[in-house]
């Protein structure tokens, strides 16, 4: 299984100028694939994972949407919010996410 976590923001959005080093910060320590987007220059990929807000963080696991997560969280959260968007589609519960 593979999994990337999306942060979807946009020049303009301040809580995502907030929340982008958190979101950087926490899928390195998780050693997690992840992309910054900016939704202004893909608007075709902020509709495709259902986008209507930012900051929004997409979890993309073999091509299709696990979970998503609007607004800015502290660290914690949003750690635990990817760890669990992860776990939740292995069967085995082994997702090479560092915990």
């Amino acid at each position: 299984m593979s999994c990337e976590a999306l942060f979807f923001t946009a020049p303009w959005c301040d809580p995502c100028h907030q929340a982008a080093p958190i979101f950087s910060e926490v899928t390195r320590e998780l050693g997690l694939d992840a992309s910054i987007v900016d939704a202004d220059l893909t608007p075709n990929l902020a509709d495709r994972f259902g986008v209507e807000s930012l900051p929004t963080v997409v979890v993309v696991c073999d091509g299709e949407v696990r979970d998503s997560l609007t607004g800015t969280r502290p660290k914690a959260d949003l750690r635990s919010f990817l760890r669990n968007s992860v776990r939740a589609v292995s069967p085995t519960g082994t997702t090479g996410v560092a915990d």
